[in-house]
């Protein structure tokens, strides 16, 4: 009798257990599948603690929309198809048409956006990279200005200059200074002279874990010493007030 009722539980726990995997296992896979992020032709898809390559294919299937946005303006919720870049749709079919860089987001990760605004170097920032770097041309330079936006009450603004002229190019005076500032401090980031050309223009800015977990997209131009320029979409991790490369295309 005892052995009968030992096997009896033993089924009921295994059974029990099927269940529970059944339906926590597969909605824990479907949530991570959906957990799309796009800049440019950077396709993502999200997990607990990290960013992976998402081929178009997947996304295609995808049946939900995104919030979409392009230099920082918010264009709208739709739905995407791949092509030469991603095509928008709206609810009713009809072609939307953006300029520039796109960034969007699966709609179940709307509220991971976080909004940037873009501005000039204002004189105070000027005088500091003068007294640093001894640099006093703001003008004519491709891409440059100061990115603000706010991570749980705390501003921040990423300072981006790129000396590349395409007017009066010159690689000999080539630099490209990248500075994070906070609370009126500032953080170096990347200061690369001559052998770097490259053009940093911030696509969106994303952020997981309560906001513990920040990510900035990229695009980068490059090869502007050669008779051509290649795009690469690179993301990049905000941590301790520096950035790591992450992955890129």
């Amino acid at each position: 009798m005892k052995k009968k009722l030992v096997i009896v539980l033993t089924l009921i726990v295994i059974i029990y257990g099927f269940i529970l995997f059944i339906i926590f296992g597969t909605r824990d896979n479907s949530d991570k599948s959906n957990n799309f992020v796009i800049f440019g032709n950077l396709n993502l898809v999200h997990g607990e603690h990290s960013f992976d390559k998402v081929a178009k294919d997947d996304i295609d299937k995808y049946k939900g929309t995104f919030e979409c946005y392009s230099s920082g303006k918010y264009l709208g919720n739709y739905k995407l198809t791949s092509g030469e870049v991603w095509n928008l749709f709206d609810s009713n079919g009809n072609f939307v048409n953006y300029d520039g860089n796109l960034f969007a987001v699966a709609s179940n990760l709307k509220n991971n956006v976080i909004n940037f605004t873009k501005s000039s170097i204002d004189d105070d920032e000027k005088n500091y990279i003068l007294s640093k770097y001894r640099i006093n041309n703001f003008d004519n330079l491709m891409n440059s200005g100061a990115y603000t936006f706010n991570i749980n009450n705390k501003e921040y603004k990423l300072i981006i200059l790129n000396n590349v002229d395409n007017v009066d190019f010159d690689i000999n005076k080539n630099y490209n200074l990248i500075l994070l500032k906070n609370n009126s401090k500032y953080t170096e980031v990347s200061f690369n002279k001559k052998e770097k050309t490259e053009i940093y223009d911030i696509i969106g800015v994303v952020g997981f874990n309560k906001f513990r977990d920040v990510y900035i997209g990229f695009d980068v131009l490059t090869n502007f010493d050669t008779d051509y320029e290649s795009d690469e979409y690179t993301l990049f991790k905000l941590e301790n007030n520096k950035l790591k490369k992450v992955i890129s295309n």
